[in-house]
C-alpha cells in the first residue's frame, strides 16, 4: 500500500493510534472492574495503561515510517 499524500499518512497514523488506545482503555477498564488481573490500585492501573499507550505509539510510528 503506497500513500501519495501526507494527509493520508497522518490520518492512518491517527487511526492506528486511536485504535490501539481504545483497545487498551477497554481492556484495562474491564480488568479493573472485574478484578481479574494483578492490579491492586488505580495508580498501578494508570501506570500500566500509560506504558501500553507508549508501546502503541511506538508501533504506530514504526508502521507509518515504512510508508515515508
Amino acid at each position: 500500500m503506497k500513500l501519495n499524500f501526507p494527509c493520508e499518512k497522518e490520518v492512518l497514523a491517527n487511526c492506528l493510534f486511536e485504535t490501539i488506545n481504545a483497545c487498551a482503555c477497554v481492556f484495562f477498564f474491564l480488568c479493573h472492574m472485574f478484578k481479574a488481573c494483578r492490579f491492586q490500585s488505580v495508580s498501578q492501573l494508570i501506570v500500566e495503561a500509560l506504558f501500553v499507550e507508549a508501546l502503541g505509539l511506538l508501533v504506530v510510528v514504526r508502521q507509518v515510517s515504512t510508508y515515508l
